[in-house]
């Protein structure tokens, strides 16, 4: 992949991430993060989180996931680390497209999500447990240490505070 000036976009400190293989036996990583982000989903969605990791796992392996095959798009990549006014303007079309779709929705059909509440010290909720298998799996990519639990949520208690700090400010 090159840059609009011949350049190779890879070099230097951007790494070059690796792909995850989401097809045939899924890693006990992949498992966990599908684990924790499909019961966060059904907390917001007011859907019973399957908390036995056994029937949580025999009702993915039965779905027969695959991932795709992935080509990429005949559309050129603007790969400039410009300000991004040049793209701003190109996809001005999209934006309205977008909003007229957006807008033509019948918003008395959907259901109602439920928030919620970013609580670390509650080891029943998957906050914690989904933000280590997420970040373990974006260091996976990038060959980046990998996180322990712990660390993750010590981490995450210090942003919690830091963002309400800076917000009041």
């Amino acid at each position: 992949m090159e840059k609009a000036d011949g350049t190779k976009f890879w070099t230097g400190t951007k790494r070059r991430p690796r792909a995850i293989d989401w097809s045939g036996e899924l890693k006990p990583d992949l498992m966990e993060y599908l684990y924790c982000s499909s019961n966060l989903y059904a907390v917001v969605w007011g859907v019973e989180p399957v908390r036995d990791r056994f029937e949580f796992e025999t009702v993915v392996k039965s779905l027969g996931l695959e991932q795709p095959e992935w080509t990429p798009s005949s559309a050129n990549v603007d790969l400039s680390e410009g300000d991004g006014e040049a793209a701003a303007e190109e996809g001005s079309d999209d934006s309205e497209e977008l909003k007229r779709d957006l807008y033509a929705v019948d918003v008395s059909k959907l259901i109602p999500a439920i928030p919620h509440d970013f609580e670390k010290d509650d080891d029943a909720n998957f906050h914690i447990d989904y933000l280590t298998s997420a970040t373990n799996l974006r260091s996976w990519n990038y060959d980046i240490k990998l996180s322990a639990r712990h660390d993750v949520k010590v981490t995450a208690g210090r942003i919690i505070p830091a963002l309400a700090t800076t917000t009041a400010m």
